[in-house]
């Protein structure tokens, strides 16, 4: 029989971030949680215990996350399954409230050779066991909003773009000894806000130096802006690993809309020829930070994003 999982992942106090709601990057994060208690389940434990690692995230924000004691409810569905790659998808309810849908490419990994491995034929099944079977199931689950998300287009930035010196904590490794995918989220996010406020003062964020003193209005008498995240892909390309010295992310603006920018970010290892190790595009809202509500981009952010 053939269904969705439901996951009950619990929210912390230390999830929000300087807007009071749960950090975008944090969702990532709830994922990753809701998968696991999926994968630990006794038909797929191999996929642990064995290692299987993430090659690519897909996620698209719709409501910001409150905190409160309720844990958030994230139904899981197995998408398409390959011989050696499987997907997962996901809607994140708070209550009633839709607040997030993603899909994450995920493929089982020989962690003693450390190369990609086949499915074997019990983790097929065990896979099978949430993956729609026929027409009705896939129309019940798109009704749920399990609906197709088209991937962003990451451009290659062939060594553009705005750097930013990227340090891997050792808290940021996870069991398999390498950075775990959540915190490219992190890096992406970080590199990203220090390039928007250094291009124009604009973009700065509430909680940042520049708020409050003129800095994140477009000009004398209007209000403050924020932005706010409306999508974000992350690919995998190779391992993080930990050491002393600092990896690069580089962001470059790639697209620009009426309200909303899509940046490209790579991180890349200046110790190895600049060999890009996970490469990102992210679809930022401009918004007033009053009512919350969309809002045109600055000119002078326009013109500096269409001079890039």
């Amino acid at each position: 029989m053939t269904g969705t999982f439901t996951a009950l992942v619990q929210r912390r106090w230390v999830d929000l971030d300087a807007q009071g709601h749960v950090n975008n990057t944090l969702v990532a994060d709830h994922l990753q949680e809701a998968r696991t208690q999926l994968l630990m389940r006794a038909d797929l434990a191999s996929l642990l215990e064995r290692g299987c690692v993430v090659v690519s995230h897909h996620v698209e924000y719709l409501s910001p996350i409150l905190f409160r004691p309720a844990p958030l409810r994230v139904e899981v569905a197995v998408g398409e399954v390959g011989a050696a790659r499987f997907e997962i998808d996901y809607v994140v309810w708070d209550a009633d409230v839709r607040c997030a849908r993603a899909r994450t490419v995920l493929c089982p990994y020989d962690l003693t050779v450390g190369l990609p491995r086949r499915l074997t034929p019990a983790e097929r099944a065990g896979l099978a066991a949430y993956r729609p079977a026929g027409a009705a199931a896939a129309d019940a689950l798109a009704a749920q909003g399990f609906t197709p998300l088209r991937d962003l287009p990451m451009v290659p930035l062939a060594g553009r773009g705005e750097p930013y010196p990227t340090w891997v904590r050792w808290s940021d490794l996870d069991r398999y000894g390498h950075v775990n995918n959540v915190r490219l989220f992190d890096y992406v996010q970080e590199a990203r806000i220090a390039a928007m406020e250094r291009m124009d003062r604009s973009m700065a964020r509430l909680g940042s130096s520049a708020w409050g003193d003129g800095g994140t209005a477009a000009s004398a008498g209007e209000s403050p802006l924020m932005w706010l995240v409306a999508r974000q892909d992350v690919a995998y390309l190779s391992p993080v690993a930990h050491r002393g010295e600092p990896y690069e992310m580089r962001t470059q603006p790639v697209k620009i809309g009426t309200t909303s920018m899509t940046l490209v970010a790579e991180l890349v290892d200046p110790l190895n020829d600049g060999a890009v190790l996970a490469r990102s595009a992210t679809i930022v809202v401009c918004a007033d930070a009053t009512t919350g509500r969309p809002t045109p981009l600055p000119g002078g952010v326009r013109a500096l994003f269409e001079e890039s």
